[in-house]
């Protein structure tokens, strides 16, 4: 999100680290733990990172037993916990990250809801680490999940004319208008909207405000996970391309791909199921194979990802990246975000196998 928006003074989040033991330690092994498991692909702990999460978990629950209400539930032990869940979830242990999350929410919980955390940096990071692990592990969001709580409006001014009945053209010629669900078909055009927001930014040389980045990640990927549609349908097929690609614009850090994560599978299975039905365009297919290639598949990785996009792009007539670039653009696309990969991925296609 860094590249499309503003970015708020964060030095006031590195205060609880002078004061903070606990944070101080969960925030080393986590450091520790991901340059060594996610940058370097070192398996298991340092002595080092062992050291200061046995200290930080010591710590912690003394915290947590201690007798002191308020500091149970400090933004500093918050963000301790949150810690604790993203590692546990980069590290494959999932039901560790959804204990610390479930912990979190009860700690929320305590402080009054999300409601008491509107505008912080705090708030935004346990949304983003909720629906992280939602996404990739095709799961409920452990936040915003009951009918009971309301998820964040749409930003007013992505709304726009999303809610009349004729829906823009996905590309030139076809309509999906009558097939979509109307709640979807909002959540989609808002997200369409944001692109085209932040594509004119690019243009204009201005940023997108933080809050606006915020607001759309949260009001269209939490109503995404909560919309349930028959498997096979079109409007299965386009929420689970938009939760791909909203993953991919929101959650995805720095182009780290998690290709053997419950989502990724499920999405390649219904991509490969949808394409022989010949129900959607294939423009459209082709969008959702680069969505997917971006979020969580390495194209050089994936024989049956590079067919697809093969034999797609020969029926969109595409010739050169020019031409893919525009079917894509049609849809919803980011340039500043994905314009060189995807270059690099179309001149890879070019290659022979």
């Amino acid at each position: 999100m860094a590249a499309i928006g503003f970015q708020p003074d964060v030095r006031g989040s590195l205060y609880p680290l002078v004061y903070d033991a606990v944070t101080l330690h969960i925030t080393a092994f986590a450091i520790d733990g991901f340059f060594g498991r996610i940058l370097l692909g070192i398996d298991g702990l340092s002595p080092a990172a062992m050291m200061h999460l046995r200290k930080g978990l010591r710590l912690l629950r003394e915290r947590l037993m201690d007798n002191d209400d308020e500091k149970k539930i400090s933004d500093s032990t918050i963000g301790t916990v949150l810690k604790l869940a993203v590692t546990a979830h980069f590290d494959g242990e999932l039901e560790a990250s959804k204990q610390h999350m479930n912990g979190l929410r009860k700690m929320v919980d305590l402080r009054g809801g999300m409601k008491v955390f509107d505008g912080t940096k705090l708030a935004v990071e346990i949304m983003r680490c909720d629906l992280s692990i939602a996404v990739l592990d095709d799961t409920k969001a452990v936040f915003f999940s009951r009918p009971s709580e309301p998820i964040a409006e749409y930003p007013k001014r992505l709304l726009g004319d999303s809610r009349r009945k004729k829906y823009p053209n996905l590309t030139s010629d076809i309509e999906f208008t009558q097939i979509l669900n109307a709640d979807l078909a909002v959540a989609w055009q808002v997200m369409r909207n944001f692109c085209m927001l932040v594509n004119l930014g690019t243009q204009t040389q201005r940023l997108v405000e933080p809050e606006l980045i915020h607001q759309t990640m949260a009001s269209v990927t939490y109503r995404l996970l909560r919309m349930e549609f028959a498997t096979g349908s079109i409007d299965e097929t386009s929420r689970l391309g938009l939760l791909a690609f909203s993953y991919h614009i929101f959650l995805q850090w720095q182009d780290m791909k998690f290709a053997k994560s419950q989502f990724a599978t499920r999405y390649k299975d219904h991509i490969m199921d949808i394409i022989p039905t010949n129900n959607i365009s294939p423009e459209f297919v082709l969008w959702l194979l680069v969505a997917g290639e971006s979020a969580f598949f390495k194209v050089e990785d994936e024989a049956w990802l590079r067919k697809s996009l093969r034999e797609n792009a020969s029926r969109c007539n595409v010739r050169a990246w020019k031409d893919m670039e525009g079917i894509l653009k049609s849809i919803m696309w980011i340039a500043l975000l994905d314009e060189k990969h995807g270059k690099d991925m179309y001149n890879l296609l070019q290659r022979t196998d």
